[in-house]
């Protein structure tokens, strides 16, 4: 297996955290002729509540079973939920499966480079100087981190970074469930692969405008107390384990960006399902993505489901 990069996944690990977890449950169905599937499924759409974090995959012509984990990509350690029935399933999957092969040396540098803005251009391209020195000066108060050597990095990149911070998230140490699954997976020699390349998952921000990148920047510089307004009704959709709650808060927040966030959840959702059937129909694997992507129509959940797969919630 290849040797883990944690600094530059640092910096990316940031970027993901937009994309929250949480759960969804449903009720065992029995076997049934396929004429009955379309019954099935809108019984299923009617009677099951939403109420896990964590799934078991059966059906569909699997050998073995899968489990699929929503993860919140920074979070404080007070705030997750116990890692011993995680691990467990994790260690009796023979594959791990994560939105990026986070120990693939080369996949992270390639991602490292795709967050910098094109032909040369800076922040300052994009900010009055009194608005970018009120943006590194809140930076470095809250981060530590100085725009001399990060002002060619895309915006959205550096306001991810401000979700990460303490006053943020709450806790001057955050944690990541998918940074401690690589740990375990590399301890125990079981191969990890990725849904989408580092590069393919942060094209998905270039469809927002630098101007509004920077613009979106620099007032969440001037209003940190609606950052953590917005953070903790994420943090509380999650641990309700509600992923339809949490799909609902997430496009709440995302309700003036409609496209942005249908190619940040639903459309990667989509190009996902049949990497994952591959990857489930070879070996039992255990995957973990972000719990946005676990909710709403589009939502992994559902696609499974309507697959023909059965996914028994696991209540944390």
């Amino acid at each position: 297996m290849k040797k883990m990069q944690f600094p530059i996944f640092a910096a990316l690990l940031v970027l993901f955290t937009m994309v929250l977890s949480a759960p969804g449950q449903v009720r065992r169905p029995a076997k049934r002729p396929l004429k009955q599937v379309k019954q099935v499924k809108q019984a299923v759409k009617m009677t099951a509540p939403a109420t896990g974090l964590l799934y078991k995959i059966s059906g569909n012509g699997l050998k073995k079973p899968s489990y699929i984990f929503g993860t919140i990509h920074v979070i404080c350690q007070k705030d997750m939920f116990p890692m011993t029935l995680l691990n467990s399933h994790l260690m009796a999957s023979e594959r791990v499966v994560l939105e990026v092969d986070m120990d693939d040396p080369a996949e992270m540098r390639a991602a490292a480079l795709a967050t910098f803005m094109p032909e040369g251009k800076t922040l300052a391209d994009f900010l009055t100087q009194e608005e970018y020195d009120k943006v590194e000066a809140y930076l470095k108060k809250t981060n530590g981190m100085t725009l001399k050597y990060l002002r060619n990095i895309k915006p959205m990149v550096l306001q991810m970074a401000l979700v990460g911070a303490p006053k943020t998230i709450g806790c001057t140490a955050p944690v990541s469930y998918e940074l401690l699954f690589l740990k375990i997976a590399t301890a125990n020699k079981k191969p990890v692969e990725g849904l989408e390349t580092a590069v393919e998952q942060l094209t998905v921000f270039d469809e927002i405008p630098l101007e509004k990148q920077a613009r979106e920047l620099y007032e969440a510089t001037q209003d940190p107390e609606r950052g953590v307004d917005k953070f903790a009704s994420l943090l509380s959709a999650y641990k309700m384990q509600d992923i339809d709650k949490l799909y609902d808060e997430v496009s709440r927040q995302q309700s003036d960006q409609k496209e942005f966030q249908a190619d940040l959840l639903d459309k990667r959702n989509i190009l996902w399902i049949p990497k994952i059937e591959k990857a489930m129909q070879e070996k039992g694997c255990f995957i973990a993505v972000g719990g946005g992507h676990l909710g709403g129509d589009n939502g992994v959940i559902k696609l499974l489901r309507a697959k023909g797969y059965i996914l028994q919630p696991i209540k944390l």
